[in-house]
């Protein structure tokens, strides 16, 4: 199980000044911990499809009020 970390905005910027990293340098951090996290790509499509779900699932129930309006 991959370990979570959660920090807020104010203390990554803290970090990042602290260890005076580069966009490239952090880009490469991530990319490296995202090969390394073999299921990133599964929880990945996991909330892409969950998205998708509940998109589809708002707009059916937005349909009635359109049609109704459309069909008088």
């Amino acid at each position: 199980m991959s370990k979570k970390v959660l920090i807020n905005e104010e203390q990554l910027r803290s970090i990042l000044q602290e260890e005076n990293l580069s966009k490239e340098e952090v880009t490469k951090i991530v990319r490296n911990l995202i090969k390394q996290d073999k299921d990133f790509e599964s929880r990945v499509k996991n909330v892409a499809a969950d998205v998708v779900k509940n998109l589809f699932r708002t707009l059916w129930q937005k349909n009635g009020i359109y049609d109704h309006d459309i069909r008088q």
